[in-house]
């Protein structure tokens, strides 16, 4: 009985040496594996920063420059127009065919300037949108290309640099539910680093373009308003 339970020992400590290496092994690897294991890289940028700062999104901004200028300028000869034709039907007969024909022209004119106004309006805003978009579009590509040549798993937005804008409680709630951020080390912040890649890439872009021959720009059309009745009271610009 004595000799059994030697073998028997004998056995379970045959066992447990053949067993506890790779037991052993595993324990190891399980408690080293979460500090082994490779960081995320992050970077942050000033997305504000960015759209001020390159060149292609300040070149958008200056063509729609020109062209609120140009309608801005049509407004202003309208208007000018419109004075003449007030004193115009001023100087007429009160009720004589005369005055109702000054009246028609004025009403007409009048028309005009309210229609290339809203179309100036719309066209102005329509033209922001788009080169906002464009300038977001051109970050979000750059981005990428950045970051996979600097190895970064991520680029977030640093959303917690712009200053809050004064308002009541409920607006200054919004602004504050709406942002992400609360802190972001500056080590971080590849902002700098982007705009200096963006400019680089627009002026070569660019440099081409500015050498090929240009055309004059034609003046922006407005819609013509319908024509208006001989009823009601002419009304000035």
């Amino acid at each position: 009985m004595k000799r059994i339970r030697l073998d028997i020992l004998a056995i379970a400590i045959v066992g447990l040496a053949v067993l506890w290496p790779p037991a052993l092994n595993y324990i190891t690897q399980r408690n080293a594996s979460p500090a082994t294991a490779p960081s995320a890289r992050i970077g942050t940028i000033d997305l504000e920063k960015v759209y001020n700062s390159i060149d292609a999104y300040k070149s958008k901004l200056e063509a729609i420059k020109v062209v609120e200028e140009n309608l801005k300028a049509q407004a202003e000869t309208q208007q000018a127009g419109i004075k003449d034709l007030e004193a115009e039907f001023e100087s007429y007969q009160p009720g004589s065919e005369a005055q109702l024909k000054s009246m028609t022209q004025l009403q007409n004119a009048v028309g005009e300037l309210r229609a290339l106004q809203v179309f100036a309006q719309n066209k102005i805003e329509a033209m922001q949108a788009r080169a906002l978009r464009d300038a977001y579009l051109l970050v979000k590509d750059a981005t990428k290309r950045f970051a996979e040549k600097e190895s970064f798993d991520y680029v977030m937005l640093d959303d917690s640099i712009p200053q809050m804008e004064s308002s009541n409680s409920k607006q200054m709630l919004a602004q504050i539910s709406a942002r992400r951020f609360l802190f972001a080390t500056p080590a971080n912040d590849i902002t700098a680093q982007l705009v200096a890649m963006l400019n680089v890439e627009f002026k070569a872009a660019g440099a081409a373009a500015t050498q090929a021959p240009t055309t004059p720009t034609a003046p922006v059309a407005a819609p013509t308003a319908p024509a208006a009745t001989t009823s009601g009271a002419p009304t000035g610009g």
